[in-house]
């Protein structure tokens, strides 16, 4: 297994070894916390450990959903009519943006809208 679950206090802790950093050697962790039991944190190592094994792991990402999204948009310009994107732009800008805009796209309970 690449990781260990630990307990502090009266939560438990499943920490996850990403690989080692290629300049100084050691391991690199991940803390994953707020686990009631044991069992919960076993288990959702276990998740983590073969996402990484798999290749499928990626690290939480601080972006924000309206950078994110104005990326998307700029993206999608070249990809779509320009009538299109203005509509894109305009649900972005008066729905999404308003109400998601600086939330980041890691945070537990966006939708599963988890970017990776």
């Amino acid at each position: 297994m690449r990781g260990t679950v630990q307990k502090k206090g009266n939560k438990w802790y499943a920490v996850l070894y990403t690989g080692k950093d290629e300049l100084t050697g050691k391991w690199q962790r991940k803390w994953f916390s707020g686990f009631k039991t044991k069992k919960e944190a076993e288990k959702f190592l276990a998740e983590k450990v073969s996402e990484v094994t798999q290749g499928k792991y990626t690290e939480p990402s601080k972006e924000l959903y309206g950078a994110y999204l104005q990326s998307w948009l700029e993206d999608k310009k070249m990809q779509v009519r320009p009538s299109t994107w203005k509509t894109y732009d305009w649900i972005a800008r008066c729905y999404v943006l308003a109400h998601l805009g600086k939330m980041e796209l890691s945070k537990k309970g966006n939708g599963g809208l988890d970017r990776g």
